[in-house]
């Protein structure tokens, strides 16, 4: 079973953080995709959004959003440090915005936690991948993902991106512009075997200046959400989209 999904209008008013919500390999050209027999689905199961590729099929060409998380890790001297593209984790200015405590997310190239509800590898298996939750975690704490600075973009696009999110708790909300502006909020579905991959989704753009946020709450204790192959794409899916 799917982890269920909701998608809403940008325009409507998102649940409050932490409060209840159970009721609520590349190719050279950015022109081809790199799978065209991956699954669809249907539009009126708004469950799981697919785009035709199953993987980073586009050469990247918007650097303010485009990121794998592949090459994270600098070295610094003598210390190894790791970024996040162009993403900032858990801005202490979004700080007034949620109920319980700003915690961030974390960069891994291995599994984590264990078989049922943790996450075993990147999107090819052979890179990194970023992640909400951990071993402690509280009901009231949030992970927030945001774009470290404005992108604009000249057409309608989709924002395409890979989630892991094997167990039942915890829910994944994708915000543009404000973190009260959510167009997807993907909630914990049951633990199988079809859960424990790698999901494709794609939200709407419209022609203008955006700030994308990933926000996660309500894990526990050993439960994570992963975040893989973040990249915009054009209205269709069929190309990489620049921004500027």
């Amino acid at each position: 079973m799917f982890a269920d999904a909701e998608f809403k209008a940008f325009n409507q008013q998102a649940t409050a953080y932490n409060e209840d919500y159970g009721t609520t390999s590349r190719r050279d050209s950015s022109r081809r995709a790199l799978n065209f027999a991956a699954p669809t689905a249907e539009r009126s199961s708004a469950i799981e959004q697919s785009s035709p590729r199953i993987g980073a099929a586009f050469t990247p060409a918007c650097p303010l959003v485009d990121c794998t998380f592949d090459d994270n890790v600098g070295i610094h001297i003598l210390s190894v440090f790791k970024t996040f593209c162009n993403y900032v984790t858990s801005a202490t200015t979004l700080s007034s915005a949620v109920n319980g405590s700003l915690k961030d997310w974390q960069i891994s190239s291995d599994a984590i936690l264990n078989s049922l509800t943790g996450i075993p590898y990147d999107l090819s298996k052979t890179g990194s991948y970023i992640y909400a939750g951990g071993t402690s975690v509280s009901f009231l704490d949030t992970y927030i993902l945001s774009t470290k600075l404005p992108f604009e973009i000249k057409e309608p696009s989709r924002l395409d991106f890979f989630v892991y999110q094997a167990g039942i708790k915890g829910r994944l909300q994708v915000c543009i512009n404000t973190i009260n502006e959510c167009a997807l909020n993907i909630k914990g579905g049951t633990i199988d075997v079809k859960a424990r991959r790698w999901k494709n989704y794609h939200i709407p753009l419209t022609s203008s200046t955006h700030v994308v946020h990933f926000v996660v709450d309500g894990l526990q204790d050993n439960y994570a959400i992963g975040l893989d192959h973040i990249q915009l794409l054009n209205k269709y899916g069929m190309a990489a989209q620049p921004c500027k």
